[in-house]
């Protein structure tokens, strides 16, 4: 993926990018957009940005599968403890 690549080299407003193309391009019932919410959400958390991290892992939890909603609760659960919640 594209944005993973920017995010190692520390490009994170292009990766962000990326990853907001791919989430419009993807079906709202689509396990690959609830990926990459994932992952949007794990960099808006690195970036101390953790209001939005919440929803946007909320928003990949709703559309997750089996193998993806364990790594999205436990990524969500961090936000909430960053947030206070």
């Amino acid at each position: 993926m594209l944005a993973r690549v920017r995010m190692r080299q520390n490009r994170m407003t292009e990766a962000e990018a990326s990853l907001k193309r791919s989430s419009d391009l993807l079906a709202d019932d689509d396990v690959g957009l609830a990926q990459t919410l994932w992952v949007l959400g794990c960099m808006q958390r690195a970036q101390q940005r953790n209001e939005e991290a919440e929803q946007t892992h909320r928003r990949a939890l709703a559309i997750s599968d089996a193998w993806t909603k364990p790594d999205i609760l436990l990524d969500l659960g961090i936000v909430l403890i960053q947030l206070g919640d």
